[in-house]
């Protein structure tokens, strides 16, 4: 657990810094093209996986951009619900 402690330190040190918001054309999306957009590595990106619930309740997972996100671990932590990608409407 330290390393997700540590981690969220980082997340909400870096959310109180002023946003450089980058847009993406749908034909170049991904963690590689935020970095190479900002000229930084992958890993001095975030990214968010938005999440639905089968019961409609919402799922937001923040991880570095260099990682990879475990689904087995996060269904144990989240007690075996099913999760669905929420779609582009239910984010905005």
């Amino acid at each position: 657990m330290y390393f997700l402690a540590s981690f969220w330190n980082c997340v909400t040190s870096f959310l109180s810094e002023p946003a450089t918001i980058i847009s993406q054309p749908a034909t170049d999306p991904g963690v590689e093209a935020a970095a190479r957009a900002l000229r930084v590595k992958e890993s001095h990106t975030v990214k968010s996986l938005a999440l639905k619930t089968k019961d409609g309740n919402f799922v937001i997972v923040i991880l570095p951009g260099d990682k990879k996100i475990d689904w087995k671990h996060l269904a144990q932590q989240l007690k075996g619900r099913h999760l669905e990608f929420a779609s582009p409407e239910e984010v905005l």
